[in-house]
């Protein structure tokens, strides 16, 4: 009953927004000249046939050249200028890349109100040098009202990499060491894979997918009420590469570097007037080696214990992935598809780490020598199932989507723990051996429909609905080896399993129009959640239910020819998994254990933007100043017992803090040298207790990071490209700063079919993160050093002169208007 009358709360908002957005049609002339004439076309590439979304329009009075309007083609290349007065006109289509085309002699007349000009096909602009052509290049970014979209298949360093790997030269993007990526300082986002959800998740998701099939990446900070508000610092969305060609094509990658590291992908399209197919797979085997110190103090009553260790050993990724897709056009209005995939993922690693435990002022001295190996696994894989449905216009139209995704696996972890002397020689005959198993499965289903509709001549309504479904599975199995009796034997203390259940039902309404030259978006958001945890120790399952509220607004002003605002906010949540729930203990070391808290809260952020955006001819500058405010903020925390074990477990803080801007510059200094630059700085801070002690805390953070890209022949191009990371806080700590740098060179041969791409990773072996943790009784050092300077070679073949698809190919999901500053 309580989901029903939360359900029905939702739908009142909607049809709400809906009502409310009804009155501000404009059908009425706003002069007494008769403005009822209509044009309309559809631009695309002059050789592949490719719409080519956010191409500028403009309508110019054929007798004195004086504008009269304009507008830019949409996600599918179409245009359509309304009110459009009586008279003789021409159109002028202009799009970066491209050359500028006139279309003439276009009169609208009381016999004639409505012009279709048909298909205009506009040629790449490029020029003849020694018979090489030379092309012009896309911006490396570009803005939309909700969103930045980033190019990603020209990032020469990312070839032969992970998507996470790709992210590291993107603007508000940081990703560490281990290919841990965060989003202005957060490592609470969402990932989606062509606007869809992923059966992975966070980073795991984003180191499974081969760069090589990134064509650009979509930052949304903060997401409309259209997009799942899960995701404290918003969301990422990966753009694969589409063939744009009817017929057959593809594309082949096959990279190989220092210290057994192995990647391979292929993509195969077909694609005619009905019927569409793709067909691909990726390969993933790479192997890093890896340091680590650690310092460990821990204060009970007089006397300090200090744990000293320190190992070595590799840090091994296996995977593939295997994806197919078919599309039909069922008439000109509707298509349906069906995509899915299946693969495998898995992490393992080994260490040998040499251990002193000794205490002050007993000094009692231990010796004694660890031999660890965890590995993680899954198997999963996903169904979507796609339609979608066109009514008068290209804006009036129905969407929907059934997705399917299952992920089963686990980790096993063996932890050898030998007595030692203090050479670390072993002389233990009765070692302490540990055999960890974690079996686990998990389930989602979701099912979404959108509906849009213009109102009046700017005007645009959406609305839509959600079902998500998500089921988790987990067992924990501690066994410790008896020498008497020559097996393993469970220990009871940690062994348990837990069930999480959660379903949602979501529904939004958005508004788009324009008002005094300004572009604006409202959005609202209404989602009931029902949350059950189960642990087979517990008598009863530890249950939420709930009602939540997500509103959004996005406004937009073009200032000048060049030149834009933008200023934002929405609300956003970040929920509690099964494991952060779970309040039975989970061995983690000899002296340390994890206890989840089932009183825990979602955290919730209220996040405010305003941006600006300025052409400096082909070059440009751009201005992003933050304020994020997060609400019941969820932190892992650490509590020592009077017999030194440590507890780790999640807590709610009162309240975090992030306010800041992020400065980026791409300068276009000719057709050889491109340059882009960009600095984040933030003002963070954290207000709130953990047992009883106040953590508030404070730091001033920032990055800076640099891509310089240089076209030394018409077929060779050099890029170099560095990061740094600040210094920052934590509830309970500090982690100290990060930098790298990595460098380039692309060669194409036989007309761009064949290219190599040769890199080097981290090139001055500065790559390394280091980490501490502070409270009452305790202190930790914890400092790292991955595999550096790695050399990667890829080669890549294109089918069929296979070519990308053009556009952004995340859907209508964001605004109207763009900004694309120009390429070289």
């Amino acid at each position: 009953m309580k989901t029903l009358n939360y359900f029905s709360i939702i739908l009142f908002l909607i049809s709400t927004t809906i009502s409310i957005a009804q009155p501000l049609s404009i059908n009425e002339p706003v002069s007494k000249m008769i403005l009822d004439g209509i044009i309309r076309g559809v631009v695309s590439d002059s050789k592949s046939n490719v719409p080519l979304p956010y191409t500028s329009i403009v309508l110019n009075n054929q007798r004195d050249s004086s504008f009269v309007m304009g507008t830019i083609a949409a996600e599918d290349g179409g245009f359509i200028l309304e009110k459009v007065p009586y008279g003789n006109f021409y159109l002028e289509v202009k799009f970066i890349g491209y050359e500028k085309t006139i279309i003439p002699d276009i009169a609208v007349t009381t016999e004639q109100k409505e012009k279709n000009v048909g298909i205009i096909k506009i040629v790449e602009a490029s020029k003849q040098l020694e018979e090489v052509t030379v092309t012009a290049e896309r911006s490396a970014v570009e803005y939309r009202l909700d969103k930045k979209i980033v190019q990603v298949s020209e990032n020469l360093n990312a070839m032969g990499g992970s998507a996470a790997q790709a992210l590291t030269n993107i603007p508000s993007i940081t990703v560490d060491i281990d290919g841990n990526v965060s989003l202005r300082g957060s490592s609470n986002f969402t990932v989606l894979i062509d606007g869809k959800p992923s059966p992975l998740e966070g980073s795991d998701a984003l180191r499974q997918i081969p760069a090589s099939a990134v064509e650009n990446i979509e930052i949304i900070t903060n997401p409309s009420a259209k997009y799942d508000p899960d995701g404290l610092s918003g969301i990422i969305n990966i753009i694969t590469k589409k063939s744009a060609l009817d017929g057959v094509s593809g594309i082949v990658n096959t990279s190989i570097g220092t210290g057994n590291k192995y990647r391979g992908d292929f993509l195969i399209n077909y694609k005619d007037e009905k019927f569409s197919a793709f067909l691909g797979a990726d390969y993933t085997d790479e192997s890093r080696a890896g340091k680590i110190n650690v310092s460990q103090m821990t204060t009970i009553n007089d006397t300090a214990k200090y744990v000293d260790h320190s190992g070595s050993g590799p840090f091994t990724r296996k995977g593939y992935t295997f994806k197919g897709g078919i599309g039909y056009n069922l008439n000109e209005k509707s298509s349906i598809s069906l995509e899915g995939n299946y693969g495998y993922g898995s992490f393992s690693r080994s260490s040998n780490e040499n251990f002193k435990e000794y205490t002050i002022p007993s000094s009692i001295i231990k010796y004694y020598k660890l031999n660890e190996s965890d590995s993680r696994y899954e198997d999963f894989y996903s169904l979507t199932l796609n339609y979608e449905k066109l009514f008068s216009n290209k804006d009036h139209k129905l969407t929907s989507y059934l997705y399917y995704a299952n992920e089963w696996g686990g980790s096993d972890e063996h932890i050898d723990q030998y007595v030692t002397d203090e050479n670390w020689n072993i002389n233990d005959p009765d070692p302490y051996l540990i055999y960890v198993n974690e079996p686990g499965k998990e389930s989602e289903l979701r099912f979404q429909i959108d509906f849009s509709k213009p109102i009046g001549t700017e005007g645009k309504i959406e609305s839509g609905y959600q079902m998500r479904n998500d089921q988790e599975k987990e067992s924990y199995f501690f066994n410790e080896w008896n020498n008497d009796l020559n097996d393993w034997i469970d220990n009871p203390n940690f062994t348990n399993a837990l069930v999480f259940r959660r379903n949602i039902q979501a529904a939004y309404g958005l508004y788009a129009n324009k008002l005094l030259g300004f572009d604006y978006q409202l959005g609202l958001r209404g989602e009931y959640t029902f949350r059950s945890v189960k642990n087979d120790k517990a008598d009863n399952p530890s249950e939420l239910e709930r009602f939540d509220y997500f509103p959004t607004v996005h406004i937009s002003r073009k200032i000048g020819k060049d030149d834009q605002a933008q200023i934002n906010y929405s609300r956003r949540i970040r929920r509690p998994q099964g494991r952060d729930l779970d309040p039975f203990v989970n061995y983690m070391s000899p002296n340390t254990v994890r206890v989840g808290n089932p009183d825990l809260l979602p955290e919730y952020v209220d996040s405010y933007e305003l941006n600006f955006q300025k052409g400096l001819g082909k070059s440009w500058v751009s201005l992003e100043t933050y304020y994020r405010l997060t609400h019941d903020a969820m932190t892992r925390v650490t509590e020592v017992k009077e017999d030194g074990t440590r507890i780790l477990t999640m807590d709610n803080l009162n309240e975090e803090q992030a306010m800041g801007a992020e400065l980026m510059l791409n300068f276009i200094a000719n057709k050889w040298f491109n340059l882009n630059l960009s600095g984040n700085m933030y003002k963070f801070q954290l207000f709130g207790t953990v047992m009883d002690a106040d953590v508030s805390n404070s730091s001033t953070n920032y990055d800076s990071r640099f891509n310089a890209n240089f076209r030394i022949t018409p077929t060779t191009k050099f890029q170099v490209q560095g990061f740094y990371q600040g210094p920052t806080v934590t509830a309970q700590g500090s982690r100290e700063d990060f930098l790298m740098t990595s460098a380039a060179v692309k060669q194409d041969f036989f007309k761009e079919k064949l290219s190599a791409t040769l890199q080097i990773q981290d090139i001055f072996g500065t790559a390394s993160s280091s980490f501490a943790s502070i409270g009452e009784n305790f202190y930790d050092k914890i400092s790292m050093k991955r595999e550096s300077q790695v050399v990667m070679l890829t080669l890549g073949y294109r089918i069929n002169n296979y070519k990308k698809q053009n556009g952004n190919g995340g859907g209508d999901q964001g605004g109207e208007n763009g900004m694309d500053q120009g390429g070289y």
